[in-house]
Order: structure tokens, then sequence, then C-alpha cells
């Protein structure tokens, strides 16, 4: 798996990812450190909240990216909307920063300012689900 932890990382999985054209958020899993036990009593832990993501995308090679975040500080996915937008995203951007990453989707084809979802957080590490070609 590889650290997303410097401008270099950061575009070195967007090369690699093509930059994100024609790709699609196929799912998220988000895992918060408090739970309920067997016996029906709620434990506390850290307030620290980490996802999976699956990205997928048109291509003869590395079509499909997991991408782990640890210290999410803010995730917000935004659905479609009446205006037609169709879930292709076109543009993958990735600001790294002395508190963590910014990962963002955008569908620049249509509306640059339409954002499919945004991700902050502490920590952010991808690798290649699915290589072809």
């Amino acid at each position: 798996m590889f650290s997303v932890d410097s401008s270099e990382a950061a575009s070195f999985f967007l090369s690699e990812f093509g930059d994100g054209e024609d790709c699609c958020l196929r799912d998220v899993s988000i895992k918060a450190s408090t739970w309920v036990d067997d016996d029906g009593s709620m434990h506390f832990g850290s307030l620290d909240l980490s996802a999976s993501m699956t990205l997928q995308r048109q291509s003869q090679e590395n079509t499909e990216a997991r991408i782990i975040f640890k210290g999410i500080k803010r995730f917000r996915i935004n659905g479609l909307d009446k205006d037609g937008y169709d879930g292709i995203i076109q543009n993958l951007r990735l600001e790294i920063s002395k508190s963590g990453t910014c990962f963002s989707a955008h569908d620049s084809f249509r509306n640059d300012a339409f954002e499919y979802f945004c991700v902050e957080a502490e920590e952010m590490h991808w690798e290649v689900a699915d290589k072809r070609g």
C-alpha cells in the first residue's frame, strides 16, 4: 500500500489513476471506534474515524483503486442532483498540508464547481485493486 504524504506521492497517485478521468465512486465504508457489545453496553473509543473507498475507471490498466483514510476530519458525499449529474467523475484533486490530505472529486466536464465527494484526513493510503493490461 502506498502512503500519500507529500506532493510527490499525491502526483504519483493521480498519474497512476489517470487523474481520475472517467471514474466513479464504487463503494465507501466508514468505521468509528465506538460500539455496542453483546450485553448492550456502549463502549467509547477515541473519536477517530477511518474509511475505505473504492474508485473504478474506464481504462486498460489500473482500473480500480482502494483508498484508506485514517483520522478523518471531514467526509462529505453529495448525491446526484436534479440538474442531471450522472456520477461520472472527470477530475480528482489531492492536496497535502501539515494537517493531512484533502481528497475530492469533481465533474469538470459539466461544472467544475460540482463536488461529488470531499475527504479530509490525517492519513491517506492506496493500492491498485484491479490492474488490467
